[in-house]
């Protein structure tokens, strides 16, 4: 299907070219209710946590009336615009999203639902997500700061367990190290489904100084082979993530 190879505004650029009904069945693939989109997340790719980032989603009205959207309770972090925010009967539409990393204030992925209220009355609340990942913006940073940058030193970054029963928690210290000129600093530490990591002992290292994060897996409903990661985020330029891994099997 050619409408598939299109994405983004490229492809939306096309249906208002052509304003078929069939391109528009064809690219407003995901209907909630009578308001249809063609995609249901924000993911501001490439985003910096100096830079405030920008997306735009394309909404279509399939409703035979007209449809007032808008949002509520929005965090301070994210600004929205909806044009126009009435849609007439098969009328498009577009929701215009800001999105400030500096207010939001943290490090690495983000994923958080929105709500957008309308006066369908098929399904008048639409969940929206949001899903930008912030990288530091190291490009800020002279020679000379790079050469005295911190960097993290993890003695392993995976640990192999041995066949456990499901039920059992598997406990490991993942230690590391400050092996750079300056201070490091742990901007955040996420878990996948099933793990959870405590925080570091220490957040803030100077040079030599080591710490250790603590994981946990709980395999409770488990079997099989697992593999489970943590994300380690720090403002180490040349390494400001890693993947730490734990893996082994689950037997019932």
């Amino acid at each position: 299907m050619f409408c598939a190879l299109l994405t983004g505004m490229t492809a939306y650029a096309q249906v208002k070219e052509d304003n078929s009904q069939d391109w528009i069945e064809k690219f407003y693939f995901i209907k909630t209710g009578n308001l249809w989109f063609n995609s249901l997340r924000f993911d501001f790719p490439d985003i910096t946590n100096t830079r405030i980032s920008t997306d735009t989603m394309p909404v279509y009205n399939a409703w035979g009336q007209s449809m007032d959207l808008s949002f509520s309770d929005l965090p301070e972090y994210i600004t929205a615009r909806i044009i126009p925010s009435t849609l007439k009967p098969k009328e498009e539409g577009k929701i215009i999203l800001t999105f400030d990393p500096v207010k939001k204030g943290v490090y690495g992925p983000v994923y958080e639902n929105l709500w957008l209220y309308t006066t369908d009355t098929n399904q008048a609340q639409k969940r929206l997500i949001i899903n930008p990942n912030i990288a530091e913006d190291f490009s800020v940073l002279t020679e000379q700061q790079l050469a005295d940058a911190p960097h993290i030193k993890f003695d392993q970054e995976a640990y192999i367990f041995d066949t456990i029963t499901s039920g059992s928690n598997v406990v490991y210290d993942f230690v590391f190290t400050n092996e750079g000129k300056s201070d490091l600093i742990i901007r955040n530490v996420k878990a996948g489904c099933g793990c959870t990591a405590t925080n570091p002992e220490k957040t803030l290292l100077k040079p030599g100084e080591n710490s250790k994060i603590g994981i946990v897996f709980n395999t409770s409903g488990r079997t099989g082979h697992q593999l489970k990661s943590v994300t380690v985020i720090a403002n180490d330029p040349k390494k400001p993530v890693t993947m730490l891994n734990i893996e082994g099997f689950v037997k019932p």
